[in-house]
């Protein structure tokens, strides 16, 4: 009979009687359907993974959290059951459907933030984008200072390390 009172005291419970039953099944049995515990570790199945994968939405940390194994362990998995790909991009899409959803409950209601971010990422073609342009001087033209036979003359790591100095003096524009 399970004890009364807090809710720790009954998990415990359920857990002692959960490993007692592991016991009796020689270190072998579903543990919610997610994973078969195999001695000290869990061995996920495919159906426990794709459950686990719908319930965190995709996200490999949460669904690893869930089967009670380490990420790299799902993330290997997933590599040997390529269809665990489809179901891990199935939950990100279902969720991208529900944002959007409410993005789109926020623009009808007149969410100013909603509107503006939906023209900036969706409006591009009509116009509706924040542009900055760099100029020298009064307007004028940013005017080189070094010449294309120069450039030639440097080595990769040279011109990398000169194009981080005239981004970090804003001298140029780094899109």
């Amino acid at each position: 009979m399970p004890p009364q009172g807090s809710s720790r005291r009954l998990k415990r419970w359920s857990r002692a009687r959960r490993d007692e039953r592991c016991k009796l099944k020689r270190n072998s049995t579903q543990l919610n359907g997610y994973c078969t515990r195999m001695g000290d570790g869990y061995k996920i199945t495919v159906v426990g993974a794709t459950r686990a994968l719908l319930k965190a939405h995709g996200n490999l940390t949460q669904a690893a959290v869930s089967l009670k194994v380490d990420r790299t362990s799902l993330y290997n998995f997933i590599e040997r059951n390529p269809e665990l790909n489809d179901v891990r991009t199935l939950a990100r899409e279902q969720l991208l459907d529900v944002a959007e959803g409410r993005l789109a409950q926020h623009i009808e209601g007149g969410d100013i933030r909603a509107i503006t971010f939906y023209l900036k990422t969706q409006g591009k073609d009509r116009g509706y984008t924040e542009r900055q342009e760099i100029t020298g001087k009064d307007g004028a033209a940013i005017e080189a200072r070094v010449s294309a036979d120069e450039l030639r003359e440097l080595s990769a790591a040279q011109l990398q390390a000169r194009l981080q100095a005239l981004l970090a003096a804003g001298q140029m524009s780094g899109g």
